[in-house]
């Protein structure tokens, strides 16, 4: 059975008497000492703080951060075309009237600092819904420009009909 009269002087914990060292912290045990000396109760510390899921939701906006920057970069790069800037400086149309097809000329001139590509847009629009487009691809280097003539074709409802409206876009 366990006495209570006999302390270890390093940790205060009750020992069996007769007992030469400590159960608990291994501590030689001599003769109590003439005085008893106060046992200090174990600190108890505050377990720390969870902070799992805080971690996780940290991790996860930093994700979601990150994937919002990158898919920007990748826009920025593809709408800027890596330093190209293909731009239309003259447009001009000629409808047929006897055929139904109007021929567009088209210059496009790249201001940028490197090369790009582009797709070039011409559309023939009639007041009774009718829309036709021609596209047609384009490359130029840095500085440099071209002048592209393209045909529409539209319907034959529309041989002689100059009442169109014209545009061309990249």
């Amino acid at each position: 059975m366990l006495e209570k009269n006999m302390y270890c002087p390093q940790c205060g914990s009750a020992n069996r008497e007769g007992a030469r060292f400590c159960e608990r912290c291994g501590g030689a045990l001599g003769q109590p000492p003439s005085q008893p000396q106060a046992v200090q109760p174990a600190q108890a510390y505050p377990p720390p703080p969870r902070t799992g899921g805080r971690n996780v939701v940290l991790v996860l906006v930093i994700l979601v951060v990150v994937a919002i920057v990158a898919i920007a970069a990748v826009a920025a790069f593809f709408l800027m075309g890596n330093g190209s800037h293909l731009e239309i400086t003259n447009e001009t149309h000629t409808p047929t009237s006897a055929l139904g097809f109007v021929v567009f000329a088209v210059t496009v001139a790249n201001t940028g600092s490197a090369s790009g590509s582009a797709t070039i847009h011409c559309t023939v629009s009639y007041s009774n819904g009718d829309s036709y487009t021609g596209t047609q691809k384009i490359t130029l280097d840095a500085g440099q420009s071209e002048t592209c003539t393209m045909s529409v074709m539209t319907s034959m409802l529309h041989m002689g009909d100059m009442s169109g409206t014209y545009s061309c876009r990249l």
